[in-house]
């Protein structure tokens, strides 16, 4: 290990995490992400002692052991909104999806003026729209009449005399994209890489975390006015064939 030198150790490290298929098996490394915290806990111990009951050393400890308690634990805090990231910050899965066009005539509505009301589909076009009363096709006349909000499909009646029965004829857009479905994935299990070096000594240094069993800690605030943070909590495991949950190395400087 060589001399003995007193250093302090400040890491700056892209961090790498990737889902645990099976043993041994591993997702793509989402990464490098913007890691804020990597916490590292010890198990927590239990002491057995033995106490003396023999006249010269009565009450003294014959023997002390500290055996395991709580396993190990690890936390990671990350502030990067890739799709993956976001779905382990909400306890979800991630999900690309992609929509065909769709006509739709004369889908039945009534509309009110004290609010919006949804239509069946979502991602309207402008092409092939319009908005006639039920009771005799009379054309209704957007901006004047009713208000459309074509992303989310929501239509309401600006005046109460255009509160009434309704047929909407549309065209959806093709859009495409990812959906994070929130709380249908509670159990978490990830590999994490750590590519760092220490700022004091400019030692490079790599972290390897073999097998965390995570799962989404804390609320996700989607308006808070300020940067989504994901945070992931759980226990180390040591997989077969390692000698320890996790490692880090030290390299010496070249």
């Amino acid at each position: 290990m060589g001399k003995f030198v007193d250093t302090g150790l400040l890491l700056a490290g892209d961090v790498f995490m990737s889902e645990i298929l099976s043993a041994g098996v591993y997702g793509p490394a989402s990464g490098p992400i913007n890691v804020s915290q990597l916490q590292l806990t010890p198990p927590t111990t239990e002491e057995k002692s033995r106490a003396s009951n023999k006249k010269e050393s009565f009450g003294q400890t014959l023997d002390a052991v500290q055996v395991p308690k709580d396993p190990a634990k690890v936390s990671i805090k990350w502030d990067t909104a890739s799709k993956a990231l976001l779905a382990d910050a909400v306890a979800g899965k991630a999900e690309s999806f992609a929509t065909t066009s769709k006509t739709v005539a004369d889908e039945a509505v009534t509309l009110s003026a004290d609010g919006y009301l949804e239509l069946a589909n979502q991602n309207i076009d402008t092409t092939g729209w319009s908005v006639k009363k039920t009771s005799d096709s009379t054309p209704l006349v957007e901006g004047t009449d009713y208000e459309v909000k074509r992303d989310l499909g929501l239509i309401m009646a600006l005046t109460e005399a255009a509160a009434v029965a309704v047929k909407v004829s549309y065209k959806t857009k093709v859009v495409s994209g990812t959906k994070v479905s929130g709380a249908t994935e509670i159990t978490k299990p990830r590999r994490i890489l750590v590519d760092g070096v220490n700022l004091a000594t400019n030692e490079r240094v790599r972290v390897v975390i073999e097998h965390g069993v995570f799962t989404a800690k804390g609320a996700t605030d989607l308006m808070k006015g300020d940067f989504i943070e994901g945070e992931l909590e759980g226990t180390l495991v040591t997989p077969a064939g390692k000698t320890a949950p996790w490692t880090i190395e030290v390299f010496d400087v070249a």
